[in-house]
């Protein structure tokens, strides 16, 4: 038994000051949706494609995202064994609790990754990585997906 002293209860402690708590309002209130149009998606995938660097990259991510509802974590943590070229299925290894499952791909999809995995040259480990081989991370496909919709609605 430690020496530590009594233990305090919420009730004996003094109130510091009263707090005022603004109510937020919902989600639905402050805008009308909580998801893109397929013309919104369309835009947002052309404004990455004009990005000279990475622009096949990030527009395949954003379409992987939109397509099948992907969290970013999801996304960036995507491997090319999930994926399969030939009958055009992705296995989505779902987080928090959702149901694992198998999308299929779209041709025009699979066109998109076929050119993408020859132009990085990588056919294991993870889908999307950087220049430097490393993952893209979430910070890096939020810069992304904010630079493209820059791009597609100036």
């Amino acid at each position: 038994m430690s020496d530590a002293g009594p233990i305090s209860t919420v009730d004996d402690l003094p109130a510091t000051e009263a707090r005022t708590v603004r109510n937020r309002k919902a989600n639905d209130t402050r805008r009308g949706r909580q998801h893109l149009t397929r013309d919104e998606g369309h835009r947002l995938m052309r404004g990455a494609m004009r990005h000279q660097r990475h622009g096949r990259r990030d527009a395949l991510m954003i379409r992987l995202a939109f397509e099948h509802g992907l969290r970013v974590s999801e996304l960036v943590a995507l491997r090319w064994s999930a994926i399969d070229l030939v009958t055009h299925e992705l296995r989505i290894t779902r987080i928090k609790g959702s149901l694992d499952g198998t999308h299929p791909l779209q041709g025009s999809t699979v066109r998109a990754l076929k050119r993408y995995q020859r132009q990085d040259g990588r056919s294991s480990g993870l889908v999307f990585v950087n220049e430097r081989g490393a993952p893209v991370s979430a910070d890096g496909f939020a810069a992304c997906s904010t630079d493209s919709a820059n791009r597609s609605w100036v």
